[in-house]
């Protein structure tokens, strides 16, 4: 098993602890998709005015570079 190429250029986007941890979850056969790592200025700031977060750049853990913080979510979808 292993990741898309969307979702492993979005897991490429964070920290090396966050890719190693995601690589063995997916390894132990727990597939999942990755929504959302590193957010630029412009996504954070949407994501700030329309509620979907409560920081403002560059605060938030997804505004590093790399990214601190990875969203994730089990795959498929339904």
């Amino acid at each position: 098993m292993k990741f898309s190429n969307t979702s492993q250029g979005r897991l490429d986007t964070c920290d090396k602890r966050l890719q190693d941890l995601f690589e063995a979850v997916i390894g132990a056969g727990h597939d999942c998709t990755i929504i959302e790592g590193h957010r630029n200025r412009e996504l954070q700031d949407e994501y700030f005015r329309t509620g979907k977060s409560k920081l403002k750049w560059p605060d938030g853990k997804h505004c590093k570079i790399p990214s601190m913080a990875v969203d994730v979510m089990p795959y498929p979808i339904n």
